[in-house]
Parts: structure tokens; sequence; C-alpha cells
């Protein structure tokens, strides 16, 4: 199994020779730049070390940086945080009064995530994830949202399957982990054979 948690363990993968935002390797005249995975506002200061990073293109680490001020504050609101100046959230929430919630409605949480999952997939397996296709499971209800109307979306099936077969495997020892920032953070992922001709991956956390 392979496990990254010690500040060796992180400083050995900040250089791999590609971006995992893109998938592309670095060439020369190039701007580069180092991205925390996720993102350092998502954690309390206290628990900042041992971070996760990894180098990027300038170019593609700056293209989220909107997403990761949102999902940093939209954290940091667990914690009771909330932005000093009104004039500094990032986040548009709406009150559903018929459904006695509230949705966030201006961030994408599972390209943000999914993005995390590319970096945990370079730093565990030294190579991209860009352009696989994968589903996530949230801890955040989901919702439609049609002509006004709003449909919280039922977990499907083999969401539950997937926790049940990270459980198994975790029982067994049989996981590849990243343990990062102060341990806050724990990923987890078992690769399973779909069908004769696919391997996957699930991944709990």
């Amino acid at each position: 199994m392979i496990v990254l948690r010690w500040p060796k363990d992180f400083r050995a993968v900040q250089d791999l020779p590609f971006c995992y935002l893109c998938g592309m390797e670095f060439i020369e005249n190039l701007e580069t730049d180092r991205d925390h995975v996720p993102p350092k506002s998502v954690f309390d200061l206290r628990d900042r070390q041992p971070p996760l990073k990894l180098k990027t293109h300038k170019s593609c680490n700056g293209r989220f940086s909107i997403d990761d001020k949102k999902i940093g504050q939209l954290i940091a609101l667990r914690r009771g945080e909330r932005p000093t100046s009104a004039r500094d959230n990032a986040l548009r929430l709406v009150h559903y009064p018929h459904l006695d919630m509230v949705a966030l409605e201006n961030l994408n949480v599972d390209a943000a995530i999914w993005r995390w999952v590319a970096g945990f997939h370079a730093a565990l397996y030294r190579n991209s994830l860009v352009g696989a296709r994968g589903t996530i499971q949230t801890p955040f209800p989901r919702a439609d949202k049609e002509y006004g109307r709003v449909t919280i979306e039922r977990i499907l099936r083999q969401n539950l399957e997937f926790i049940d077969n990270i459980k198994r495997n975790r029982a067994h020892n049989n996981l590849d982990r990243l343990v990062s920032n102060n341990r806050k953070l724990i990923y987890e992922c078992v690769w399973s054979q779909f069908d004769k001709e696919h391997d996957g991956f699930v991944c709990l956390r």
C-alpha cells in the first residue's frame, strides 16, 4: 500500500514533471507555481502543516483562485468563521423556506473536490488523472433547480456500495492513504475491477 503522511513524503512529490491541473508536462519559458491541495484557506491556522503542495502552471493555478476562496469560506463556516467584511463574502447562499434549507448557488463543490482528488492521485501514483470521469458524493445534499423549483437528489445505490468497499478494505489495511494538515485531511483510495476491461477506484473522506 502507498502511504504519504510525513513532510519528507510531500517534499518528494512537490516537483512532479507534469501539472496535475491540466496533465501537460512542464516546458521551458512557461511560468510555474505551487498549489496547496486542498487550498490552505480550507484549514484552521493550526492545521496547515504538513501540506500537500504540487507544482502547476501558474496560469492553470490562477484559474481556480476564486473557487478556492469560495470553498475556503464554505468550510470555514463549519468552524464558525465568517469574512470580517461583507464585501469579502464570495458565497451566494439562498434560503428555501419550503425545504427549510439554505443552498449554495455559486460554487460547483463536486468540481472543486474533483480537483483535489486529481492532486491526491498525482501525488500517490505519479501520473495524471486529467480526462478521467468519476462521480462524487459529498456530505452536502445536492439539488436540481428548474423553473425556480428545487428537488433534492437521492443518494445513488452505487455510492453506498463504494462506502462499503472502502470500509471493508480499511479493515484489512488494504488502502492507499494520504494524510496531511495535522490529520485533518485523510484521503483513502482502493482500486476495484468494475468489469473485465475496466479498472476504477473509489475513495472516501
